[in-house]
């Protein structure tokens, strides 16, 4: 079996570390199932943690001018 993963599946977990992903990786190594990702989601991930953290920047760098 060959298991897909989109794009919203990374969303708020770019670090692929919460129990659903943990379950997901023990099945896939365990079944012998292939995990499929394409080129086009790992650059909207990368490009939406990327907008992301720039966000989080902007945020704190206004926030420390006002103090």
């Amino acid at each position: 079996m060959k298991v897909f993963l989109d794009t919203n599946a990374f969303y708020n977990n770019w670090f692929v570390d919460n129990a659903n992903f943990k379950l997901l990786f023990h099945y896939l190594n365990n079944e012998e199932f292939d995990l499929l990702l394409s080129n086009l989601v790992a650059q909207e991930v990368n490009n939406i943690r990327e907008r992301e953290l720039v966000e989080i920047l902007l945020t704190e760098t206004a926030i420390f001018k006002i103090v």
